[in-house]
């Protein structure tokens, strides 16, 4: 049994005891067969320890790493795989690897100096202590800087990102799981099918370079298998980053470059026409992955995250697009559209003529003549539309804030703050 940093807490067995109730031969509950239990102090530090076991301790314990208690005693040291820790002082025994990096801080310091926020996953950087939840989901860690007389300087954050792991590469090796800074992150989404598969369908290959790709038809459901319904904006970001980088090495060695050449992970991440094209191709597989039909209309971080996050409402069409603040139009990558030409889109992406349609659209449904209600007249079908400000959670929730600048007295019909129903 673990905690959130991966501690091991207690170890038990497959074996249990039965419990009766007071005065009776029946049995009330089972209690576990503890084999082991040990609490800590912050750096690791065994803090109380239990082994009922014939006191044989279990060979693993904080952040999950081997002991070795032959060494210095029971919990007293541990192997990190890159370094040697000592929980007793919170320090490393040895010189950070990538203390060339960090200069501002000490090579010795574990899990830059937070062990309740970070864990130290191999003896480099500091990583967030809990596995994401979504590809893509970023989230920072941040370590005290000083100087060499001990004086306080700064602090450094860092960005991470979780990768859900699974990805197969051409000899079938599958990624890693875990939390990747953004130049890792796409050097690990770079390795696999899925990314050939989306440079191909960009055109980032030159012709002598194509046959480098593999079998397109295996690397296209891995793509449609990584896409799923939908990936979040940074996922999308670095993954069509990751394709650039894949195609740039395959072009770079067909033309009698021994090595590619260095690409700056920061220009592969840039807005540009790469990144609005991969975005929109990304945007397509997922719609056409979805099982109900549910298409953002837009290749802006906005629209590609709420997109990725909105769930499917059964029998319902669901459209994500920008509303203008009056409530009666739309725009799409900044260009105003009128909801004939939203239509006009919809049939375009999927839309089948008389389906119910749950327009994710800011203002649209805020007056009885604004853009939902002209949808309606136009579909002929329900409409569902935010009377405010729309925003989609991670989780597929969403809520509807409404900002005074363009306050409607309240009706029965249009009361703000809601999901106003048009039919």
């Amino acid at each position: 049994m673990t905690n959130h940093l991966g501690n091991v807490l207690a170890t038990v067995s497959d074996r249990k005891f039965g419990v009766s109730s007071a005065g009776s031969s029946l049995i009330h509950h089972y209690d576990p067969h503890i084999v082991t239990a040990q609490d800590y102090y912050p750096f690791g530090m065994i803090s109380r320890v239990a082994l009922p076991n014939n006191n044989v301790p279990y060979k693993f314990g904080f952040n999950g790493k081997m002991n070795d208690n032959e060494v210095k005693g029971l919990g007293n040291q541990q192997d990190y795989g890159m370094r040697i820790s000592d929980p007793r002082i919170g320090r490393f025994l040895s010189v950070d690897p990538l203390t060339k990096g960090y200069p501002e801080l000490t090579p010795y310091q574990f899990a830059g100096n937070s062990p309740m926020a970070n864990i130290d996953l191999d003896g480099g950087e500091p990583k967030p202590a809990i596995n994401g939840t979504q590809e893509g989901q970023s989230q920072s860690t941040s370590q005290d800087t000083y100087n060499a007389r001990g004086d306080y300087t700064g602090t450094k954050t860092e960005t991470w990102y979780w990768h859900s792991g699974g990805l197969r590469d051409a000899k079938g090796n599958l990624t890693k799981a875990g939390w990747y800074g953004s130049g890792g992150y796409v050097n690990v989404l770079s390795t696999s099918l899925a990314a050939k598969s989306l440079g191909s369908s960009l055109g980032l290959y030159n012709s002598a370079a194509k046959s480098l790709s593999g079998n397109e038809e295996l690397n296209k459901k891995e793509l449609d298998r990584f896409v799923g319904s939908g990936l979040n904006y940074e996922a999308a970001r670095h993954f069509t980053a990751a394709a650039k980088a894949t195609a740039n090495s395959s072009n770079s060695f067909v033309s009698g470059k021994i090595e590619p050449s260095n690409f700056n992970v920061e220009d592969l991440l840039g807005v540009g026409m790469l990144l609005r094209g991969g975005l929109r191709f990304l945007g397509g597989i997922a719609a056409r992955n979805r099982v109900m039909p549910l298409v953002g209309f837009g290749s802006d971080k906005a629209i590609i995250q709420n997109s990725a996050n909105l769930i499917s409402k059964k029998g319902w069409y669901d459209a994500v697009v920008h509303g203008t603040e009056d409530g009666m139009a739309f725009t799409i990558n900044k260009k105003i559209v009128s909801p004939q030409e939203l239509y006009n889109h919809m049939l375009a992406n999927g839309y089948k003529p008389g389906t119910k349609i749950r327009l994710m659209s800011c203002y649209s449904g805020n007056f009885p003549n604004g853009a939902a209600a002209q949808l309606q007249k136009i579909a002929g079908v329900q409409v569902v539309a935010p009377t405010g400000e729309l925003s989609i959670m991670n989780k597929g929730s969403f809520m509807v804030n409404y900002g005074q600048q363009f306050y409607v007295a309240p009706t029965k019909q249009h009361e703000v703050g809601k999901m106003l129903l048009f039919e």
